[in-house]
């Protein structure tokens, strides 16, 4: 019984679906960097990697994970993967990511330090689509210049659509002269009820202090209430130019392919419930068969019992 359980899980964890094309996605850039606080990183000295992907496809992308691999000269010294900011993009929609590679993503003993890492590669890893598309009656307006050395975005959304909705976030992307994506901002969740007609203010400066060259951004609204297709189509996004510029930009890289068929491990969480289930059945099996053996034995002692009183 404990082989069949065992064998009905291991092809369980191989016949997992994928649900969508790696194709379908296209890492457009990205650059990296040692994170200088733990605002948003685990550790202070992890090595972030901030780049943008784009649906490229002709289906909605429910969410997507990006596989990434850090490299000192030709060794893979760490390797791990990441959801993107952003779900059901719609083609031609794009959306940032943020790579935080921790201690555990280190798989050589004789590592030292992420400032001796040379080179970092990014894939698309597993995506998931999805005939859905995110509430399209939100608009962005917003303007970006450095204020006091910072670069920031002061905007306002607002809802022209003719449904309330909540939890509305605002994404933003921060790209340099030559186009690559230097920084990002994930905006706190406005999580009230925002009405038709209702607008709202917010402001985003680039993650992890990013204090480099930053020529230009783009914004993409999100809320969690999904529509079917063939709703409002307001442009989400806009790009704007700042008034002045500072330092040079970190190491960065630009992409055209990286697409890649791995499957990543996005549903190891579903992965693991069954080997908990399998393990949880298999303990409840056990213990009824020693039940039984038990039972049984105990039936045998009572029936020769009888049996020799009857002798007698």
């Amino acid at each position: 019984m404990l082989c069949v359980l065992t064998l009905t899980c291991f092809t369980a964890l191989t016949l997992v679906p994928v649900n969508g094309a790696s194709s379908d996605a296209k890492i457009l850039s990205y650059s990296w960097y040692q994170a200088p606080t733990n605002e948003l990183a685990a550790y202070v000295g992890d090595l972030i990697v901030v780049g943008e992907l784009q649906n490229v496809g002709s289906t909605n992308i429910f969410y997507v994970y990006v596989a990434g691999s850090a490299y000192i000269g030709d060794e893979k010294v760490a390797s791990g993967s990441w959801q993107v900011f952003g779900n059901n993009l719609l083609p031609g929609q794009k959306a940032p990511f943020y790579l935080d590679f921790v201690p555990s993503t280190i798989f050589v003993d004789d590592f030292e330090d992420w400032a001796d890492v040379t080179d970092v590669k990014v894939t698309v890893g597993y995506l998931a689509n999805t005939d859905k598309s995110m509430y399209q009656g939100l608009t962005v307006s917003s303007e970006g210049a450095y204020r006091s050395g910072v670069y920031t975005v002061v905007g306002k959304f607002e809802n022209v659509g003719t449904e309330s909705v909540g939890d509305v976030r605002v994404i933003t992307t921060f790209y340099n002269a030559a186009g690559t994506v230097v920084s990002l901002n994930y905006t706190d969740v406005f999580s009230e009820n925002i009405a038709p007609g209702i607008s709202k203010n917010f402001v985003a400066t680039p993650v992890d202090y990013y204090s480099g060259d930053i020529a230009s951004y783009d914004t993409l609204i999100q809320s969690t209430i999904q529509q079917p297709d063939g709703t409002i189509t307001t442009n989400p996004s806009n790009t704007k130019a700042p008034s002045t510029s500072t330092t040079a930009p970190q190491n960065t890289q630009s992409s055209s392919s990286s697409s890649s068929n791995s499957f990543i491990g996005s549903h190891r969480t579903i992965l693991i419930i069954i080997v908990i289930l399998v393990a949880i059945t298999s303990i409840g099996v056990i213990l009824v068969l020693t039940n039984r053996d038990k039972h049984k034995q105990t039936t045998t002692s009572t029936e020769t019992n009888v049996t020799a009183d009857t002798t007698e």
